[in-house]
């Protein structure tokens, strides 16, 4: 064993009367626990936070989806196929999870006093109803249509439920539009007969009038996300294709879940590839920039808590290194007698270091992970839904951030009390000795 670990050793397992550095070293253990406590906290609450968003959109609107290109500025869509040839092909690749088809339709939500514009999704029997059966409050997920009146259930969320002042099995009407062909007698008698079928196809001669259906509702949901429960209802799939006057083999699009969201950019491109060009691939981070060029901007927090943490268990490192040099005088002023060198007395010091640096950091990942497990199981931490998406703090453990943490703040400490032990080559044996 080399000496120095060996006086290190006795140093550390002798028990010594209480000096003036015991507090001192007291302080810097419980320094580096709280600085490396707060560190965990802090990646595991953003981790937490960025997955929790991102699985809220992703099980609302999937990661990819696929619809058809159209030149007009109108909210509604144009129909496609609901079983291209890319179908099979885009469902047995590695990466999808799953792919399902829907119909989007704008529409009015109308109760005896209220109104309340609605996006109304259509939905089939491929639908994953994973999502909204966690966030169902109330009522039931919707069934395969069985009847005239089962098709005519929806789901609505608690927020429109709010507003409108609705419950589980109560009536209200929705109002929308839908496009007519107009006849050839209604554009002119002189009208090229060939031109007019010709304009005909391509949908030019047609008007939009207002209709009304009765509904029924079946669910009450509630995901958190403002902008998404303030228009959202679901509905049979069949009850928005007879809304658009479609028939049963067209839809709007098509939406994919991946395995891994990692895999986003190079999915999307990939399955661009495979689709005919009049149809258009967009994926989640296109369809909402807002939350996801902001969501980056968060790591900027942890990142300042870090670099402050890392920095304060620098500070209480360094003094507690000279005040453990300073009351150890007569013990470097013998060594360095019999014969040690300045880096070999260093070393000692410097070990003694790694020592309390390790222990702190032993109680604090203890700590650290501890209450980031119990809000995980418990969630005794809330927040306000409305204004962070989220009803508790979330937590998410990422092993290999917590153990680069870890060594970046041992290598730190270390690295930089090289600095203040050059103190030790200063001391002269000889009035060390003496002084004591």
């Amino acid at each position: 064993m080399k000496t120095e670990i060996f006086i290190t050793q006795r140093i550390l397992t002798t028990r010594h009367p209480a000096g003036f550095s015991r507090p001192i070293v007291r302080f810097a253990v419980a320094s580096i626990t709280l600085g490396l406590s707060i560190m965990i906290l802090a990646v595991s609450i953003v981790h937490g936070f960025k997955q929790g968003i991102t699985e809220k959109l992703t099980g609302i609107t999937s990661h990819i989806q696929i619809t058809k290109l159209s030149a007009s500025s109108s909210l509604e869509t144009e129909p496609t196929d609901a079983k291209p040839a890319f179908y099979d092909e885009i469902k047995s690749m590695p990466e999808v999870a799953h792919i399902q088809s829907f119909i989007v339709k704008h529409g009015i939500l109308k109760t005896k006093k209220e109104i309340q514009g609605v996006v109304i999704k259509g939905v089939g029997n491929d639908f994953n109803w994973k999502f909204f059966q966690q966030h169902l409050k109330e009522g039931t997920i919707l069934t395969p249509v069985e009847s005239e009146k089962t098709m005519k259930d929806i789901i609505i969320s608690r927020l429109i439920a709010n507003k409108l002042n609705l419950s589980i099995n109560d009536s209200l009407y929705v109002y929308y539009l839908s496009r007519i062909k107009k006849p050839l007698y209604q554009i002119s008698d002189d009208y090229p007969r060939d031109e007019y079928y010709e304009m005909l196809a391509k949908d030019i001669f047609s008007e939009s009038k207002p209709y009304a259906m009765k509904l029924r509702v079946a669910g009450i949901y509630e995901t958190g996300m403002y902008e998404m429960d303030n228009q959202l209802i679901l509905a049979h799939q069949s009850l928005v294709q007879d809304m658009y006057k479609w028939n049963r083999n067209q839809i709007s699009g098509f939406e994919i879940t991946l395995k891994d969201y990692r895999n986003l950019d190079d999915m999307t491109w990939e399955i661009d590839s495979k689709v005919p060009i009049d149809l258009y691939v967009s994926n989640i981070r296109e369809n909402y920039p807002e939350i996801f060029e902001w969501l980056p901007t968060i790591d900027i927090n942890s990142i300042i808590i870090i670099v402050l943490m890392i920095i304060v268990s620098i500070m209480a490192m360094i003094s507690t290194l000279l005040i453990l040099i300073l009351e150890k005088t007569h013990m470097i002023g013998i060594l360095k007698a019999l014969g040690m060198n300045n880096w070999q007395v260093r070393k000692i010091f410097l070990l003694q270091a790694a020592y309390i640096v390790i222990q702190g950091l032993i109680i604090g990942n203890i700590l650290g992970i501890g209450i980031c497990l119990f809000q995980y199981h418990f969630g005794i931490i809330k927040l306000d839904q409305q204004s962070y998406y989220l009803s508790e703090v979330p937590v998410l453990i990422d092993w290999i951030k917590i153990a680069g943490i870890n060594m970046l703040t041992l290598f730190s400490c270390i690295v930089i009390l090289i600095l203040p032990s050059y103190l030790i080559t200063r001391i002269s044996p000889i009035d060390a000795i003496r002084v004591s």
